[in-house]
């Protein structure tokens, strides 16, 4: 796919004037695009600001989620290096048992070194709704 010789600010820009009121026609003829890349750029960005296109347009990185990229980490090491799984059920029961583990019985550093179900209980408990 060719790249574009706009940046998402100025996507945005042309994007804006349209829905400020002025014609499709007078936008695209001052872009210089035609009225097909705005629709299309507008089923794509309508709505979004420069900043939500920049974030859009770039791939990801595992700075964007520490917490995810921190436990794929941690399953990775601890349940799929860990096991040879001889069949698609024998991976099933293997991955249940480490999620059960993860969330019911391991204490998490994050949560005052309780167990993620613990918490859920002791909220559950305390909670004035029940």
């Amino acid at each position: 796919m060719k790249a574009s010789k706009f940046t998402d600010a100025q996507k945005a820009f042309i994007i804006k004037q349209a829905e400020d009121g002025t014609s499709v026609a007078e936008v695209c003829r001052k872009a210089g695009i035609s009225s097909a890349t705005f629709f299309n750029w507008k089923k794509m960005y309508a709505g979004l600001m420069p900043s939500e296109l920049k974030r859009l347009s770039r791939p990801g990185k595992p700075t964007d989620n520490a917490f995810i990229e921190a436990f794929n980490g941690r399953f990775r090491a601890e349940c799929l290096n860990s096991h040879w799984f001889m069949s698609l059920e024998d991976a099933a029961e293997e991955l249940e048992a480490w999620r059960r583990d993860y969330n019911e019985e391991r204490p998490h550093s994050a949560i005052g070194n309780n167990a993620p179900a613990e918490l859920m209980k002791s909220a559950h408990d305390t909670s004035p709704c029940t």
